[in-house]
């Protein structure tokens, strides 16, 4: 829709524009539509009413209703009215989805979940409930308030009513709209007040985590937000196919972004095509075979030595093939480049979702943040609440873990130079790193450049320096754990001591953290006594070869 003034785009509901100020006129006052309507209320707000100032029970009340509001609007829908202690929300009133029920009732499931997540923050004991109806709604403007009448308003304030706290319950036509999507649980012998010919309500369980493919899948975490980057695949593997001829193409990203994964997928999909077939080639491969009558697709994954023989079996054979190289591969041969980039918080969530249900926004927005975007980081914590792990400590360890883990890709000595830029902080300077390290790093830089593991700004803020940032918070964070407590109390008076004459705020931060280190330090020795060389013992990713220089 667009404001008949500037032309500018609007929403339905919008009675002025945002842009010019003009009215916004609507053609038509009501129309029918099939909505999804979500009800979604406090459970005994009441003691909460009798036992807070009306102010602080005010104040309380819109943050409630602001957390049901952010994730119901996260899914697309619409927000129609707050009624005390409650949300109205409708899906397919303003902009209408194929799937308006399965996000109605993963909206309902979130909202919920994110009222008691909003409580354990403020030590509070809150719960929810939701009722979910679908089915035909007159919706339109009624004394300037856009809104939508119905049956189906009305039996999901029933179906809310009639649920306990921290459950959603749904009405026959939900369950048969979202039976592909969503598990449900008939209560038997429960009628709802005023809607008996509705029959018995249904409980919601649980999500489908994936759904089924005419293809054989990757064995991996689902891939989500690579629409584009499979179809610049299919484009290049339909050239190949048509000219007959070898197409080579890097898959450039980050480590985590789902290289290997995409490749893999992209060949899983074409396995079911006549004259298609995948050829996976690794360092273990001793003979190269490709198919007598099929226009291979050949991942070559860690293979620097079957590159070239690779090549020259290809050209000879004579037939057209489409080439999966990872970046970290070299070859003068000419190359297409699919680029993946960070998933963006939309997609993160979907990754979510598609693993282990609706999340609250509280709790995946802080792990998209930590982990920028990097889809092996988000489908491994995914996979963690999954298991039920929370918001604990374990979970944190559990992570930490698997990013150790995970980036093991990297050359001992470019582990050493990122573990050493780690305790600059998100931003280092090669005159500082060569320094703590007595070595040049630049070798190991240009590898974790390659990589996308940092960056390199295009203005250091200290002048003769090369100034580079850290992607992925969570990383450096895993990265500053492998030293022991008295190691890196002394790494940090060593960057302090560079910082000296360059910040005078950076080199106090590094004092600050050496001396907050050594006091830990003091307090272990006490606690733990011989223990403690033990507990923080190195892990095998980042072997520091040097011994640590004594402070200055």
């Amino acid at each position: 829709m667009q404001c008949p003034s500037c032309q500018e785009p609007v929403q339905a509901t919008w009675r002025f524009c945002p842009n010019c100020g003009a009215a916004i006129s609507v053609v038509e006052p009501t129309v029918q539509r099939r909505v999804a309507v979500v009800f979604v209320d406090l459970v005994a707000s009441t003691r909460f009413a009798r036992s807070l100032s009306s102010d602080a029970y005010f104040d309380l009340m819109g943050e409630i209703l602001t957390v049901l509001a952010v994730e119901i609007e996260a899914l697309e829908g619409h927000v129609v009215q707050f009624q005390g202690d409650a949300v109205l929300a409708a899906f397919g009133a303003v902009k209408s989805f194929e799937d308006n029920a399965l996000r109605a009732v993963k909206a309902a499931r979130a909202a919920i979940a994110a009222v008691e997540n909003y409580g354990e923050r403020k030590g509070l004991e809150l719960e929810g409930r939701a009722g979910v109806d679908t089915d035909e709604a007159t919706v339109g403007w009624v004394g300037g308030e856009f809104t939508l009448f119905g049956s189906v308003v009305n039996l999901s304030r029933r179906l809310c009513s009639a649920a306990e706290p921290g459950e959603v319950l749904a009405s026959s036509r939900v369950q048969l709209e979202t039976h592909a999507g969503a598990q449900f649980e008939k209560q038997v012998g429960l009628v709802l007040r005023d809607y008996p010919e509705e029959g018995e309500p249904f409980l919601l369980k649980s999500f489908t985590t994936a759904a089924g493919q005419e293809y054989l899948p990757f064995h991996g975490p689902p891939l989500v937000g690579r629409q584009k980057e499979l179809d610049k695949l299919e484009g290049l593997f339909r050239i190949a196919r048509s000219e007959r001829r070898v197409v080579w193409v890097e898959v450039v990203g980050h480590p985590g972004s789902g290289r290997s994964r995409l490749m893999q997928e992209f060949a899983a999909r074409h396995e079911i095509i006549e004259d298609a077939r995948a050829v996976v080639l690794d360092s273990k491969t001793r003979k190269l075979e490709l198919p007598t009558k099929v226009l291979p697709i050949v991942l070559l994954e860690d293979a620097l030595n079957l590159e070239t023989a690779l090549q020259t079996l290809l050209l000879s054979a004579r037939k057209g093939a489409l080439v999966l190289v990872p970046r970290a591969l070299q070859s003068a041969a000419e190359r297409e480049a699919v680029v993946l980039d960070h998933l963006g918080f939309s997609q993160a969530r979907t990754l979510f979702e598609s693993l282990c249900g609706p999340q609250p926004i509280g709790l995946v927005k802080p792990w998209f943040e930590r982990s920028l975007g990097n889809a092996a980081i988000l489908a491994e914590v995914a996979r963690l609440f999954n298991k039920g792990f929370d918001e604990s400590l374990e979970l944190q360890q559990r992570v930490k873990a698997f990013v150790l883990d995970y980036f093991q890709v990297f050359a001992s000595s470019a582990a050493e130079v990122f573990s050493v830029a780690a305790l600059f902080g998100s931003s280092f300077y090669l005159g500082g790193l060569n320094q703590v390290l007595n070595r040049d790093g630049s070798p190991d830089l240009a590898m974790l450049l390659d990589d996308g593991v940092i960056l390199e700004s295009a203005a250091s803020r200290i002048p003769d320096e090369r100034e580079f940032k850290i992607q992925i918070p969570l990383l450096r964070e895993a990265a500053v754990s492998v030293f022991d407590l008295q190691h890196r109390a002394a790494l940090h008076l060593e960057i302090a001591s560079w910082f000296s004459s360059r910040s005078s705020a950076r080199a106090r931060d590094h004092t600050r953290a050496a001396q907050s280190l050594r006091a830990a330090l003091q307090t272990q020795t006490v606690h733990e006594g011989s223990t403690i060389a033990t507990k923080n013992k190195k892990t095998p990713l980042m072997k520091i070869s040097r011994a640590s220089k004594p402070p200055k």
